[in-house]
């Protein structure tokens, strides 16, 4: 039983930990800030970046050993690859879309959308096995299209919630 690709994603999952740590540090050792944000925007968006990231590694990282350890039939080893290399650009996404001067939604939200695909795809595996895996792959796309929609185009509340009613008689 191998992890090789839990253990690749891991590699590089940490690398990019790394480099939101130091974002942090440079911040505090700059503004000599020990704990908290100190009332910095600069060092509170840093953190929320680090924690962010923080918070969706490592569960990401479980279900991916455990999908790879687990359920048989397996999962094809490039399924996991496109998997684990969807959520890492949507980490290096997000913490772009936090790094800048001021933060970019675009890049928030095409790492959140990024990282929540690969997460619900692997954890609808967990639960439903790769036999389901048409229904898994159509539940993401329809995250992705929610996401879209509720989140990317935030003006849908414009949108008519009706069709205006037509008679036969109008149509002449």
């Amino acid at each position: 039983m191998s992890l090789e690709v839990t253990l690749q994603c891991a590699g590089v999952l940490v690398i990019i930990w790394y480099m939101l740590m130091e974002n942090v540090i440079a911040v505090r050792v700059a503004n000599k800030v020990s704990m908290g944000d100190g009332g910095i925007p600069t060092l509170a968006t840093r953190l929320r970046a680090h924690a962010n990231f923080t918070e969706n590694a490592p569960l990401f990282l479980l279900l991916l050993a455990v999908v790879e350890l687990g359920l048989e039939p397996k999962m094809p080893r490039l399924a996991l690859h496109l998997i684990a290399a969807f959520f890492v650009f949507g980490r290096i996404c997000h913490a772009i879309g936090f790094s800048g001067a001021q933060p970019s939604m675009l890049g928030r939200i095409l790492g959140t959308g990024l990282t929540l695909v690969p997460s619900v795809v692997l954890a609808t595996y967990a639960l439903l096995g790769w036999n389901l895996y048409g229904h898994v792959a159509a539940i993401a796309f329809s995250i992705v299209g929610a996401f879209r929609r509720f989140v990317i185009l935030p003006s849908y509340e414009a949108w008519p919630t009706s069709l205006p009613e037509v008679s036969i008689s109008d149509a002449d």
